[in-house]
């Protein structure tokens, strides 16, 4: 007799296993303040996290290395093989990455905008491009440090695993 609690198991296990699986596959690049910068330990502790789930975490700046000529072309080849491009938009650098982006629909939505929340009321140009990003994908995130940002990244990658897990399913895979 087969009871119910051993097929939640078998289910639960197959679930974690999917989960893994997915992870393995996903390629997340992750734009923030480069090397130097007080704030950099933003990005590397997102990468840190991101990896430790198991997903390859990339700086455009590592896949750019040695490239002279057409950076613009490789950078846009690269956010395209991404699965999810995570945006820290602290300093300009991150900023004019994801306002090059944002109106082409293959690119953007793929992008999740992490941003501090001291500066989201701020009169800026940087605001003003994030607003309509945040209404049409709704992917914009508000943290105050770096646990915060964290969390959320987690939860992004956590949703994404998800829904493709629900669609595995759906589809038979």
């Amino acid at each position: 007799m087969i009871l119910f609690a051993d097929v939640r198991k078998e289910i639960e296990s197959s679930l974690i296993e999917k989960k893994k699986i997915i992870r393995a596959s996903i390629r997340i690049l992750i734009f923030g303040p480069g090397e130097g910068r007080s704030e950099s330990v933003y990005r590397s502790e997102v990468r840190k996290l991101i990896s430790s789930k198991g997903c390859e975490c990339l700086y455009p700046e590592e896949v750019l290395e040695g490239l002279t000529e057409n950076t613009a072309g490789a950078e846009r080849e690269m956010i395209y093989r991404s699965h999810l491009v995570y945006v820290l938009l602290i300093g300009i650098g991150p900023a004019s990455e994801f306002s090059l982006y944002l109106a082409d629909p293959a690119a953007a939505q793929g992008f999740r905008i992490f941003q501090e929340k001291k500066y989201q009321l701020a009169e800026s140009f940087l605001n003003e491009v994030v607003k309509p990003f945040a209404e049409f994908y709704k992917q914009h995130y508000l943290f105050d440090d770096v646990e915060e940002l964290l969390g959320l990244a987690e939860k992004c990658l956590n949703e994404y695993v998800n829904y493709h897990v629900l669609v595995d399913f759906s589809i038979g895979a």
